[in-house]
């Protein structure tokens, strides 16, 4: 392995001053017998970990750059068990492919089924119970790392190959929801306003999650409609059957079961998830007032879920309908009634004074 020798600021602290004298020079590190090469790599800086080093190497895939730099700690469980040897770009792929190297005995923990996530250094976890804030070291906070783990609920798998690409997660809570790989598609048509709506956005009843947003708006061929006070915005959503497997049952049809669901007044709705970002969410609930629907609809090949408007879109309309009603009422009528009664009650009054006086 050939690399240049040169001054380096990185995070293990500065390195190569004395080549402020000499100047920049190449340094090998003889490998192991095998095959006679005419040309070698020259590396740009001291590799990582050297060519005879026990370990495994694997490759991880993401859209984003600049989520982790060589150097970078690898996490297991909160300890390091490797570094981040190279970040580069792939051209084929169109992704970023970082290269990871996972010291021995370390590298048995590598297994098929184990997911890889951006690790912060910090999780902030807010629930019901109160804030929670976890930290990891002072390198992590500062610089970040990977972390990697077997999902609960899923075995250990089987041994790796080395360079066995993985996909890498932007945090733990992903992954998680990565799992649901079964999905069914559904198609809404909301009313409300859709500003807020992300696709990833859960899609719940009751607070039980069963699915995610995909696409918002979601546009397909030959979907026109009349742009007027009645426009609806087409939302996909994905009902993820392995959420409703506990309580459905293995075998249990879903669709089947989502359409009774719908006669019986299942509905859709939007509804804040977040007060401070005005994050929306897909709310699946009952609502026995809708109009009635003997079967599940279709357009463009996908089922529809009918929907009602939700939140202060629903509050809205409430208090317009009570408005209507008010308007409604026989004001007139009743104020001339009012009227001639209180006239009646005062000529009676003035009679009884008149009868007393006398």
């Amino acid at each position: 392995v050939f690399w240049v020798v040169k001054p380096q600021i990185g995070r293990e602290g500065i390195s190569g001053l004395g080549t402020l004298l000499s100047g920049v020079y190449i340094e090998l590190q003889p490998g192991a017998k095998g095959s006679k090469m005419d040309k070698y790599d020259l590396l740009d800086s001291p590799p990582l970990a050297p060519p005879d080093a026990k370990g495994i190497r694997v490759l991880l895939d993401s859209k984003k750059a600049g989520q982790l730099s060589p150097g970078d700690p690898v996490l297991f469980r909160g300890y390091r068990v490797g570094s981040v040897e190279t970040s580069t770009f792939d051209t084929q792929k169109r992704n970023i492919s970082y290269q990871l190297f996972i010291n021995a005995p370390y590298d048995r923990l590598v297994t098929s089924n184990v997911r890889f996530w951006k690790d912060s250094g910090i999780a902030v976890d807010l629930t019901s119970a109160g804030m929670r804030v976890e930290m990891g070291s002072l390198t992590t906070l500062l610089s970040g790392g990977v972390s990697f783990d077997v999902p609960e609920g899923l075995d250990l798998g089987q041994p790796v190959a080395p360079k066995t690409a993985f996909v890498l997660y932007d945090d733990q809570k992903s992954i998680q929801d990565s799992l649901y790989t079964d999905h069914i598609d559904y198609l809404m048509f909301f009313k409300d306003s859709v500003r807020g709506l992300q696709p990833g956005a859960p899609v719940e009843f009751r607070g039980i999650r069963l699915g995610t947003v995909s696409k918002v708006p979601f546009f397909a061929p030959n979907m026109r409609q009349t742009f007027n006070d009645d426009y609806r915005i087409p939302v996909l959503i994905r009902i993820e059957p392995e959420r409703l497997k506990m309580q459905l049952g293995e075998n249990a049809d879903v669709v089947e079961h989502l359409g009774e669901l719908l006669k019986r007044g299942l509905r859709g709705s939007l509804k804040t998830g977040n007060l401070v970002t005005g994050a929306l969410y897909v709310d699946l609930d009952f609502y026995p007032n809708t109009p009635a629907i003997t079967g599940i609809r279709e357009f463009n090949g996908y089922q529809i879920i009918p929907t009602v408007s939700g939140g202060l879109a629903q509050i809205q309309q409430r208090l317009m309908e009570a408005l209507d009603k008010i308007n409604k009422l026989p004001l007139n009528p009743m104020i001339e009634q009012a009227t001639s009664t209180l006239s009646e009650s005062q000529r009676t009054m003035k009679n009884l004074q008149t009868t007393l006086d006398s």
